[in-house]
């Protein structure tokens, strides 16, 4: 129920977040730095001013458990998603609720905006990706992406929507033709988490406790990051690191340049980084 904060520069512990009473499920931090987001099961979404960790900047409650957070990448807005049908966009500053979107189904996992901000997409347990203007607030697309829970979704540079979910594929729709969409090799697990690396590689994760590495010009993939010892639930990039949070309570961090990682088991203990190539 809290949120545990490290530099991984440094591969130090910095202190723990406690102002959740139930499971965290979402934390991010704004584009540039100066913001972190967290959400989850308690129905609160806080957001923090990374220089003063004394308690939240503001803090909303919502009507239901919350399970994804996003920012816009100018940093200017937060959305939320979880367990009903409304989409909540809030201003990242002071917290004010500017609009909310109705979704296809009541149990909503993901949410993301486009890279130039001009698009919102969420999915969930109906398999189903409704796209709006973030101008307009109107509906421009939705499609059947999945044919299970929808579990994570990502805009690329161009527009593209990359989702993963429970029916073990990854999907590159265009939200505006969805019939043309491609789709990697079908992974042997259910997928949780996805994210986008330098160039066209693409990260996945999810039960088999393993990390893929593709390349998206070719649907082909690369190797498998080995290590963790239970399902992969969390992906994120920058900076040539990948971290990754598994339910066997370590948190890694993948040099994309050396292929090493470091580890370490809750917050307490961190083991000394060792060589580790994709296999």
């Amino acid at each position: 129920h809290y949120v545990c904060l490290y530099d991984t520069r440094q591969r130090q512990y910095i202190q723990d977040l406690d102002r959740h009473t139930d499971w965290v499920r979402s934390t991010v931090f704004s584009p540039d730095g100066s913001q972190l987001a967290t959400a989850g099961n308690d129905r609160t979404v806080c957001v923090w001013d990374c220089n003063d960790w004394t308690r939240p900047a503001w803090f909303n409650r919502q009507p239901e458990a919350i399970f994804h957070v996003s920012f816009t990448k100018d940093g200017l807005k937060l959305a939320t998603v979880g367990f009903d049908r409304w989409l909540r966009i809030y201003d990242a500053e002071t917290g004010e609720q500017l609009t909310k979107l109705r979704c296809p189904c009541s149990d909503i996992h993901a949410v993301a905006f486009s890279a130039d901000d001009q698009l919102i997409a969420a999915g969930g347990r109906c398999g189903n990706i409704r796209v709006w203007n973030m101008v307009t607030a109107d509906e421009l697309s939705e499609f059947e992406a999945h044919r299970q829970r929808i579990r994570s979704i990502e805009f690329t540079s161009d527009n593209l929507i990359l989702s993963a979910g429970d029916d073990q594929i990854v999907r590159i729709t265009d939200p505006m033709q969805s019939l043309t969409s491609q789709s990697l090799p079908r992974h042997a697990a259910k997928l949780y988490a996805t994210t986008l690396m330098d160039g066209d590689l693409v990260a996945t994760a999810g039960s088999d406790n393993l990390i893929h590495i593709w390349q998206l010009n070719n649907l082909k993939k690369l190797g498998s990051l080995r290590g963790h010892t239970g399902t992969v639930t969390s992906l994120v990039y920058s900076g040539h690191q990948l971290v990754s949070g598994s339910y066997d309570t370590h948190v890694r961090i993948w040099s994309t340049e050396q292929h090493t990682s470091a580890t370490h088991q809750r917050h307490t203990d961190l083991t000394n980084g060792w060589n580790q190539k994709l296999k």
